[in-house]
């Protein structure tokens, strides 16, 4: 939305994970060949920061979401 905002690293950035709820922020699936098919079972680690820019898949009850992008 084009407004300045601070960027928060997590303490338990790396984490392995399997749903939101394991992490301080999101838990994102695996970013190397590509994203998974949406709803495959995967695990994730839990994200580095808060900056919702980027492409990125999150894991939600050990199944990966849609990918998603946002500049």
């Amino acid at each position: 939305m084009q407004q300045p905002a601070c960027v928060v690293k997590f303490a338990d950035v790396g984490k392995a994970c399997t749903d939101g709820d394991d992490c301080a922020g999101d838990c994102m699936a695996p970013s190397t060949g590509g994203f998974a098919p949406e709803g495959k079972t995967v695990s994730g680690m839990c994200a580095v920061n808060d900056d919702p820019c980027g492409c990125k898949q999150t894991v939600e009850d050990g199944k990966a979401t849609a990918a998603i992008c946002i500049d």
